[in-house]
């Protein structure tokens, strides 16, 4: 890396100057920022999977991302940076979420191909994955079920709750 170069934002600021008092972004070059969150779930287990509830939770959590991005992607410029939402369910998605989760887990695989898609483009992409939140969507969900799904999300949450 050339000398005049900062290593890292906190380089810049403490690098010369005014004892340090310089704007890290006087370094960096940015653009617009995309964040891009589709999220919706149907909870069915295996056997009372719909097919218009398959297609509902693909159109929406996959084919909604995929096509946002893309209709930003000609806004974007070096520095740009895209933020996608996904999901912990990507990972584990607990009972009667499989379809959700599988959603999820697409658009994780979706983002690792897009890094190397805008490779050397200057645009960032990068995925947060939160865990559940207590909404009243997510309640919802689980139709006459919502306090004891509520319950096993918080039983099998590292920290023993879930967002508020």
């Amino acid at each position: 890396m050339p000398a005049d170069v900062p290593s890292s934002p906190a380089s810049a600021c403490s690098r010369g100057g005014s004892q340090g008092n310089e704007n890290p972004s006087d370094h960096y070059e940015s653009g617009p920022t995309l964040v891009a969150n589709a999220g919706g779930g149907v909870h069915a287990p295996l056997g009372k999977i719909t097919e218009a509830a398959y297609d509902q939770q693909f159109d929406t959590n996959v084919k909604g991302i995929v096509f946002t991005v893309q209709g930003a992607l000609p806004l974007m410029q070096p520095g740009s940076s895209i933020v996608i939402v996904g999901s912990t369910a990507s990972i584990d998605p607990g009972p009667t979420m499989s379809i959700c989760g599988a959603t999820k887990a697409a658009v994780g695989n979706l983002v690792r191909s897009w890094v190397s898609d805008l490779k050397g483009s200057g645009i960032r992409i990068n995925i947060v994955s939160p865990g559940p939140t207590n909404t009243q969507s997510l309640r919802d969900a689980f139709g006459e079920h919502a306090e004891e799904g509520m319950a096993f999300l918080k039983n099998n949450s590292p920290i023993g709750r879930i967002g508020e």
